[in-house]
């Protein structure tokens, strides 16, 4: 991970490490223009860790074959949106 932006706060925590993304946590409703900015951010410092083939979900996901997309709905949100 590069160096956090201004919007990320990582520190050193029980062994492990603690990420914050943002000042304060947001629903993230883009239908009041809620900025997932701080999300995004994330989302791309950590994209390389995601698992590749997400683990199956259920109800509109399964239907729509759409778990992928929406795992990685912060890194490529023309597959979700």
């Amino acid at each position: 991970m590069g160096e956090p932006s201004t919007q990320m706060k990582v520190s050193r925590e029980h062994g492990g490490l603690r990420i914050v993304a943002g000042d304060a946590p947001t629903l993230g409703d883009l239908n009041h223009f809620a900025s997932l900015a701080a999300y995004e951010e994330l989302a791309h410092a950590l994209g390389e860790h995601f698992v590749s083939k997400p683990p199956p979900l259920y109800g509109e996901f399964v239907r729509q074959d759409d778990a992928r997309a929406w795992f990685r709905r912060l890194l490529e949100p023309g597959g979700w949106r």
